[in-house]
């Protein structure tokens, strides 16, 4: 499910011609919340605790749901 709904749909794509960036700037914020609620959504059966994108050996995002930013 993971390959199929996010590394198949993001992996080295162009971000800003996707669909779920169009609105939005894709950074890696934005990207570690997009992943999030996809997976959220097509994998309910599951506790989902977070996602995290490590950009650097520095430079690295989470996100762990919050609750009034489902879309």
């Amino acid at each position: 499910m993971v390959q199929r709904e996010v590394l198949d749909r993001f992996d080295h794509q162009n971000l800003n011609s996707i669909p779920e960036f169009r609105e939005m700037v894709p950074t890696s914020e934005n990207l570690c919340e997009t992943i999030f609620h996809i997976l959220q959504r097509n994998y309910e059966a599951a506790h989902l605790e977070k996602v995290r994108i490590q950009e650097t050996s520095m430079n690295s995002f989470e996100y762990s749901g919050d609750k009034e930013m489902l879309r």
